[in-house]
C-alpha cells in the first residue's frame, strides 16, 4: 500500500480467519503470568528481547505456525526476496489508559503488528512521517496485520476504551538469487 506522500509502503493483510484464531491466541496468552512495562499493562517483550525465537511460547507458536505464514509469502513476493526471518516477538495488552510512546524498532529491516484485539480501530498504531511532520492514522481493524520499516516512528496513543491486543515481531527479508531480477543494471 503506497500512501500519498510517504517515501516508503506499508502492508495491511487481514486475515481471513481471525475469528478462529482469536479466542485460540487469547486463550494461550491468558495461561502467561501477568507482565507489565512501561505504560502497557500486560507484556511479554521484556522476556524477549535477544532471543531469537521463542521456543517455549505456545501463543507465539501457534501465531508464527498458524497466522504468519500466508500474509508474509504474500510480502516476500512482492518484494522479490527469497525468504524472511523473523528476529523476536511478544504481545503486548493495552487496558484503559495505557499508551505506548512514539518509538522505532533498531536492528530489523521491518516492523509487524497483528491485531488481536482491536473494539475501537481509533487506538490503532499512528505513524510519523517524518518527511511531512505529521501522523499517520492507518485503515487498519481486528485481525490486520500491518508491516512497516522499522525506522519509522510509531505510537500506540491512550486507550480510552476496552482492551486492544497486539502482536508484535521484527523481521528482515532475504534476497538470494532473486536479486538479478530486479537489480537496475
Amino acid at each position: 500500500m503506497k500512501i500519498d506522500g510517504l517515501n516508503y509502503e506499508i502492508f495491511i493483510n487481514d486475515i481471513s480467519d481471525h475469528l478462529s484464531h482469536k479466542k485460540n491466541l487469547l486463550d494461550l496468552i491468558e495461561l502467561l503470568p501477568k507482565n507489565s512495562f512501561d505504560n502497557v499493562s500486560n507484556t511479554d517483550w521484556h522476556e524477549t528481547q535477544g532471543m531469537f525465537l521463542k521456543q517455549n511460547s505456545n501463543y507465539y507458536n501457534y501465531f508464527l505456525e498458524n497466522i504468519l505464514p500466508i500474509p508474509y509469502k504474500k510480502i516476500a513476493n512482492y518484494l522479490h526476496a527469497d525468504n524472511y526471518d523473523i528476529t523476536n516477538g511478544w504481545f503486548q495488552q493495552y487496558e484503559k489508559g495505557d499508551k505506548h510512546c512514539w518509538h522505532n524498532h533498531n536492528g530489523a529491516n521491518y516492523t509487524n503488528i497483528y491485531f488481536v484485539e482491536l473494539p475501537d480501530t481509533s487506538f490503532a498504531t499512528q505513524l510519523y512521517d517524518n518527511y511531512n511532520k505529521k501522523i499517520i492514522d492507518l485503515e487498519v481493524r481486528e485481525g490486520s496485520l500491518l508491516t512497516f520499516p522499522a525506522s519509522v516512528l510509531h505510537r500506540s496513543k491512550e486507550n480510552t476504551g476496552e482492551r486492544k491486543t497486539i502482536i508484535s515481531f521484527n523481521s528482515d527479508f532475504k534476497f538470494n538469487n532473486n536479486l538479478n531480477l530486479w537489480i537496475i543494471k
